[in-house]
């Protein structure tokens, strides 16, 4: 065997899948789109390469099958990709943010991070607000303390779910209190938001962090590709059965964006996701939610 042909045959193998390479995992990785945005300006990347194209012919409809399937292809390229297409210069940088948002140090800490949003993530916390929003209102002292102690013997987390000291304080101390008004803004938000809720409820602001996270796991040198595919297979059935189309899961996506972060009506992320449903060139408008693959 020459030389040229083992280096080849080694460049073959050891290729790195980087792009999914099923339907499902394409739409898994859609679901992290606005990450992806906010990081690399994808869209406008697109409508580089076909801004003219679409400023004379703008019904993308009407474009040759072979041009609609190149701007499919770029779309994929550029929202799809384990790597965010980030050089190995931004492993540190990853590292950094897994470390400051996600607690993440490492291969172990990122699997169980990982579980704990598969598995659990905000929305058990939300639906438990959600289930039981008539006996918290009006919150009370009583009605809070009781609520944590409830949620703290189901494993559900909440923002007093590691403070001792909340059932020592005085019943003003403890209203007035971050966990106390957190508490309150958590309730009134869902009371708000529970016509226009999906079935789904906040499904996709934890499935969406779980790819963003992944990705981030795969910069840092924390997981193979190999591995990293194995993590997001395990979310596909709960994801591709839970919603009806891109829309609704942009809304589940902004509701638990919103529940966790507060209401921001200058919120970058929430300006992406709004150009996710409506630009001309949104991988959204190209990958249809499908239910059943």
């Amino acid at each position: 065997m020459s030389k040229l042909f083992e280096n080849i045959g080694a460049v073959l193998f050891n290729k790195k899948e980087i792009l999914p390479a099923t339907k499902e995992r394409k739409l898994l990785m859609l679901m992290g789109a606005m990450y992806v945005e906010e990081t690399n300006n994808s869209l406008e990347n697109i409508e580089e390469v076909y801004g003219d194209e679409f400023e004379k012919n703008p019904d993308i409809s009407k474009w040759s099958i072979e041009e609609i399937e190149d701007l499919k292809y770029d779309l994929m390229e550029e929202f799809c990709g384990l790597d965010m297409q980030l050089s190995g210069a931004y492993k540190d940088d990853a590292k950094e943010l897994l470390e400051e948002w996600w607690n993440i140090y490492d291969k172990e800490s990122a699997v169980d991070m990982l579980n704990w949003l598969k598995n659990s993530g905000h929305r058990k916390y939300f639906n438990e607000i959600f289930e039981n929003i008539d006996k918290l209102i009006p919150l009370t002292a009583e009605k809070a303390i009781n609520f944590i102690n409830e949620c703290s013997a189901k494993g559900i987390e909440t923002d007093g779910f590691e403070d001792k000291s909340i059932e020592n304080r005085t019943e003003e101390e403890l209203v007035e209190s971050d966990f106390y008004q957190n508490l309150l803004y958590e309730i009134e938000f869902t009371k708000e938001v529970m016509d226009d809720c999906p079935k789904c409820k906040i499904l996709a602001w934890d499935m969406a962090r779980y790819i963003h996270v992944v990705r981030l796991c795969y910069v840092a040198k924390y997981f193979e590709d190999k591995e990293c595919w194995e993590l997001i297979d395990k979310i596909c059935d709960i994801c591709v059965s839970s919603f009806e189309n891109w829309e609704e899961f942009n809304i589940s996506f902004l509701i638990g964006r919103n529940f966790w972060n507060g209401y921001d009506p200058e919120d970058p992320i929430a300006e992406i996701c709004t150009g996710l449903i409506s630009d001309n060139f949104s991988p959204w408008n190209y990958f249809e939610w499908q239910k059943s693959l």
